[in-house]
């Protein structure tokens, strides 16, 4: 492959990162995942019946299936292209920032659920729960403490067990690429066997163990994340392939058609059938709408148009802050507003979750980053950039 070819396929692979169809999908995500945790300020048994529409407020781990094709998707081919150019460095340098990233954010949440813990009374979390919690997400190694100890636990942190994954799957996937950069069909072999074997190892552990410890051990949740890595490594390093040109609009439309079906199915079908069928299906449905919306969907197809509404795209970019901080304002609400009607609480809720969002998106996080970019300016001429919102929750 000449310089010029392998330039135009880091391109062509690039726009991924700017998509607003991906950001698209990211928003809509972190929306179901935000609206599937709304049970702690609005109670099951208090809301209408929803018939076909329940999806909306259940489907929370099909949600979360679709962020980790994502960042796997997006990660992955961040880490390929910094092979290509520093065949050792470039990667370690990437997972270094990315990760510093991602932990300076959530260390400033740290730092508001601490305070909160001691400040406001109506915080009755023991000061074990408390510091063992926080040290724990603060060294990403919240889903073990969380899988060893579930009541032992902040429940205001809970979701960012998902982070914790991200984290340490990157991790893993960082030290692969390095050792086997040269060696792409080994990574696909991996990957392919990978996503078979933790399929397959989800639904034992469901079967054995019922879906609590299912949906606590970390292997059984790294479908997606392996997924979008998979995709990533089939078409990293060389132009689009032909016939994912030629019908990627097709990928996008019909992987997308196949998602929402799967999310209408969560209204009808409790969390077992996540561990089953209509995780892998999510799955495969998000890594195909992902690949497609990455590579050539026509831009004025139903699929991209729907997911580059703007109020879709700005929640996709703001995805992390909206993760890390959605659970602590819920739990935080439900505190301080018992008695309160369902209305009023709701509001408060949505009022209080909006301010803290975009306060914290526009004045901490531009900072944070700012931050990261000039300290990894010393340890490189062109530092790896990294686009905003990749994680997230894994992310949760």
């Amino acid at each position: 492959m000449t310089t010029a070819t392998r330039a135009a396929a880091t391109t062509l692979h690039s726009v991924a990162h700017r998509s607003r169809p991906v950001d698209g999908l990211r928003g809509l995500s972190i929306a179901l995942v935000v609206l599937y945790h709304a049970t702690v300020v609005w109670p099951l048994d208090e809301r209408p019946p929803l018939g076909s529409f329940g999806f909306v407020l259940a489907g929370g781990n099909v949600a979360v299936s679709t962020f980790f094709v994502i960042s796997g998707y997006l990660v992955t081919e961040r880490l390929l292209a910094s092979t290509d150019r520093r065949r050792f460095l470039g990667p370690l340098l990437y997972l270094e920032q990315r990760t510093v990233r991602i932990a300076l954010q959530v260390y400033v949440l740290l730092v508001a659920v601490f305070l909160t813990w001691r400040l406001d009374p109506t915080d009755t979390a023991s000061e074990r729960a408390t510091v063992r919690s926080l040290v724990a997400v603060a060294t990403f190694s919240f889903n073990t403490f969380v899988r060893d100890d579930p009541l032992g636990a902040r429940s205001d942190v809970g979701p960012l067990y998902f982070l914790s994954i991200d984290v340490q799957y990157f991790a893993v996937a960082t030290v692969l690429v390095v050792l086997l950069a040269r060696w792409r069909r080994i990574l696909l072999a991996i990957a392919a066997v990978g996503f078979v074997v933790v399929c397959w190892w989800r639904w034992q552990v469901y079967l054995d163990e019922g879906w609590y410890r299912a949906a606590l051990t970390a292997v059984c949740r790294v479908d997606g994340l392996v997924a979008g890595s998979g995709a990533a490594l089939l078409l990293h390093g060389r132009p689009t392939p032909a016939w994912v040109r030629r019908n990627a609009t097709a990928l996008a439309g019909g992987g997308f058609a196949l998602l929402l079906a799967t999310l209408v199915s969560t209204a009808f079908v409790g969390i077992d059938g996540y561990f089953g069928w209509q995780g892998v299906t999510a799955t495969v449905a998000a890594t195909l709408t992902v690949v497609g919306l990455a590579n050539g969907a026509d831009a004025r197809s139903l699929t991209p148009v729907v997911l580059s509404w703007r109020p879709l795209t700005v929640l996709g970019q703001a995805s992390l802050t909206v993760f890390l901080w959605h659970m602590p304002i819920y739990q935080f609400v439900r505190r301080h507003t018992t008695g309160w009607e369902t209305v009023p609480r709701l509001l408060a809720t949505v009022i209080l979750l909006v301010v803290v969002v975009v306060a914290v998106h526009r004045l901490v996080v531009p900072v944070v980053e700012g931050g990261v970019r000039r300290l990894f300016r010393r340890f490189s001429r062109s530092p790896v950039r990294e686009p905003g919102g990749e994680a997230a929750g894994r992310d949760g």
